[in-house]
């Protein structure tokens, strides 16, 4: 599928999660969050990749408290 991909800045990463600078790049650094495209000097991450980072955290989340209250 070629649909397009946009891509955004730091500050816009940091708007759509709610996370820093320092702890986004820990989690690339862990392999747990999107790596940004370098394009020169400049970083830029997939709008696409990040939105479905969130929504895997949120959906992880929601099933652990899930579980936490069936006793899984």
């Amino acid at each position: 599928k070629n649909e397009f991909k946009r891509l955004i800045k730091l500050d816009q990463v940091e708007a759509l999660t709610g996370f820093k600078k320092s702890y986004l790049y820990s989690r690339i650094q862990s392999g747990d969050f999107p790596n940004p495209v370098h394009i020169g000097r400049s970083a830029r991450w997939v709008e696409s990749e990040v939105l479905a980072w969130v929504e895997n955290m949120i959906e992880l989340h929601r099933s652990q408290e899930v579980a936490e209250k069936t006793g899984s």
